[in-house]
């Protein structure tokens, strides 16, 4: 009895200490990407941080040390197989930084398994998916109907949750000069580099519909972002009946312009980071259908 009184004490006293040497989720991960900032991290590795800080929002103030295997799959359950191991891998270095910093004893994270991913064929939209969805976005939601022409026509990268969508603003897309395009500052691109990408036909129509039904022209092209720019995104998809396929439509974009012009310095520099090979493969299903 004296035995497994001392080790309840022990185990108490042992999660005491623990608790009082530990910090916040959120308290952790802001000092951990203050290091990375230090440390001159990428802007794109930064802000990968800064998205996956807002999906683990409902543990921000949880301690490190309570976390569990449960909460983290929790939070990451709704998750596409390629962001979840994202995420999850940003929440590993976080616990990691932690652990070095003995606010907690172990990394939780490393518990949670990385899902595993086949190379498959991708998936792109037809031509016929593609106008049906325009005109969706039209009927519900005439305000998006820029931030699709940008995301269809234009391969601009569609995170909801302050990605390259949600950034550019209308003083990026130029229309009173001959050569008609959208000019992206470093701060509104992934890669923090500046973009210039030659507005084409489909854009420029869908642009001025949107202008000449009195649409708005100012501050940013997406009226809105997060969780009610993907909800509205949704709602266009299932009026369209087409399924969503992730970064289906920039990967779409590029398969059609290579399909045209091939793997060119423009189209590399327009879709930055998307490998060749994926281009390639995206076009052979392209020209099939």
């Amino acid at each position: 009895m004296d035995i497994q009184l001392t080790e309840v004490v022990g185990d108490y006293l042992h999660r005491h200490r623990q608790r009082s040497a530990s910090v916040t989720l959120k308290s952790a991960w802001v000092q951990y990407v203050d290091r990375l900032v230090a440390d001159g991290a990428s802007t794109a590795h930064r802000r990968n941080h800064e998205r996956t800080f807002k999906r683990f929002l409902a543990l921000h103030d949880r301690l490190v040390c309570e976390l569990s295997r449960e909460d983290i799959e929790r939070i990451l359950a709704n998750c596409s197989k390629s962001y979840f191991n994202m995420q999850l891998r940003e929440l590993r270095s976080v616990l990691n930084f932690a652990q070095e910093k003995e606010w907690v004893s172990s990394n939780l994270a490393l518990k949670v398994n990385l899902k595993k991913q086949k190379l498959s064929e991708p998936e792109i939209y037809s031509p016929e998916q593609i106008q049906t969805l325009m005109e969706k976005a039209a009927i519900h939601h005439p305000a998006l109907v820029p931030t699709m022409a940008l995301m269809t026509f234009a391969g601009i990268r569609p995170d909801c949750h302050g990605g390259e969508i949600t950034r550019i603003t209308w003083n990026s897309i130029i229309l009173d000069d001959v050569h008609k395009r959208i000019e992206l500052p470093g701060n509104a691109t992934k890669t923090g580099k500046r973009r210039t990408i030659t507005m084409r036909p489909p854009l420029r129509s869908w642009i001025d519909w949107h202008i000449n039904r009195g649409g708005i022209t100012e501050g940013t092209v997406c009226p809105i972002k997060d969780g009610a720019l993907r909800k509205k995104l949704r709602q266009i998809f299932s009026a369209a009946n087409v399924k969503r396929i992730q970064d289906g439509l920039r990967h779409s974009f590029g398969a059609c312009t290579y399909s045209r012009h091939g793997i060119s310095f423009s189209l590399a520099k327009i879709l930055e980071f998307c490998p060749p090979r994926l281009t390639e493969r995206c076009c052979s299903v392209y020209i099939t259908l």
